[in-house]
């Protein structure tokens, strides 16, 4: 059964622009974010799903796969909704890309609790 972690990242948040790119500890956001992806151990694939090439360039230098999808989306699912069909995946977990203080085991917890 093969896995993905999909984590959807617009630039433009309503509420706190370019929160994604907002230094936190001399790092974006996003890039916390990504590392606790990278810190899991069950997912067969990390995807980066953006709209934005700032925050693209991040996910390529933490070697993670990127895709760009620039239609307008109402929310981060719908983001990954339209580029499913370029994951080969039986299973996919959304992670939010401001979520950079969530453990790795809580994101591992939710793909065991789905099999």
């Amino acid at each position: 059964m093969k896995t993905c972690l999909a984590i959807p990242a617009r630039l433009n948040s309503s509420r706190l622009p370019n929160k994604l790119l907002q230094p936190i500890d001399g790092r974006p956001v996003l890039e916390h974010t990504l590392e606790k992806a990278k810190d899991t151990s069950l997912f067969d694939e990390i995807i980066l799903v953006t709209d934005h090439p700032r925050l693209a360039e991040i996910g390529k230098r933490l070697s993670v796969r990127v895709e760009i999808e620039k239609s307008v989306c109402h929310n981060g699912t719908e983001r990954i909704h339209k580029i499913l069909h370029k994951i080969d995946a039986d299973i996919i977990v959304n992670l939010q890309a401001d979520e950079m203080e969530l453990p790795a085991q809580y994101i591992e917890q939710v793909l065991q609790e789905s099999v």
